[in-house]
């Protein structure tokens, strides 16, 4: 009954609009893990932002719901959807859909450290997939501070032995967002010595990010469901 009620419930999203109702989404909460996988494949459903109203909001719905009951097993399902495709009607809507995946993954804390850091050394993956995922690592601190040190550590770790330009830049995002104003000078050499993808991570982008605390769109990790739908605008990352 439980799977019966969650299945029922998940599909209603399809038809929910911008916003679910509060008894909807309190329904699908109640009804715990059987609704974890419905969930995923909504949430992964992606081809659904080029359906009509109110189809096409149903991913978004699943996905932030995915973030009240936070599981491991959604990180690489999720992040396996990277590139994503800039839908042509619906574009902010599947901009907002990839700007809050790293915060709904960051919200599991120490649970994602592994499982992220195993797709970001993935050779074989997406550039866009393992930067995602450095920076879900980036959301795990703002979600559990205590994981800031083990994460500079394990970057610099990477930095030490890194040969290609691209990967090297994905770390520096990682430690800009961290906020690192005393790492400033070395990382503006990197830019002096052509080892940073200056497309991908402009050295005034570094620089900003750096000196101010990080990119402030990763605090939506703290966010709760109903500050989802009531702070974040479409595509406002």
């Amino acid at each position: 009954m439980p799977l019966e009620t969650a299945n029922t419930s998940v599909r209603e999203l399809r038809t929910a609009g911008p916003r679910p109702s509060d008894q909807l989404l309190q329904r699908i909460l109640k009804t715990g893990d059987a609704a974890f996988a419905p969930l995923l494949e909504l949430a992964t459903s992606l081809e659904l932002f080029d359906e009509d109203e109110p189809t096409l909001f149903a991913p978004l719905h699943a996905l932030r719901l995915l973030g009240e009951m936070p599981k491991a097993k959604m990180i690489s399902p999720l992040l396996s959807q990277f590139p994503v495709k800039a839908y042509a009607d619906w574009n902010d809507l599947s901009l907002t859909w990839s700007h809050e995946v790293p915060t709904i993954i960051g919200r599991l804390g120490a649970a994602a450290v592994e499982p992220l850091w195993q797709v970001f050394d993935d050779q074989t993956g997406t550039n866009e997939s393992r930067g995602v995922a450095m920076i879900a690592l980036n959301c795990t601190v703002v979600f559990e501070p205590t994981l800031r040190e083990s994460l500079i550590a394990a970057i610099d770790q990477r930095m030490a032995s890194i040969e290609d330009d691209m990967e090297r830049t994905l770390l520096v995002i990682g430690l800009a967002n961290c906020g690192l104003a005393e790492r400033y000078s070395e990382i503006m050499a990197l830019y002096r010595e052509n080892k940073l993808d200056k497309e991908l991570l402009p050295a005034a982008s570094a620089r900003q990010l750096l000196l101010t605390g990080g990119e402030k769109g990763l605090l939506w990790t703290n966010y709760t469901l109903a500050e989802r739908y009531e702070k974040i605008k479409l595509n406002s990352f």
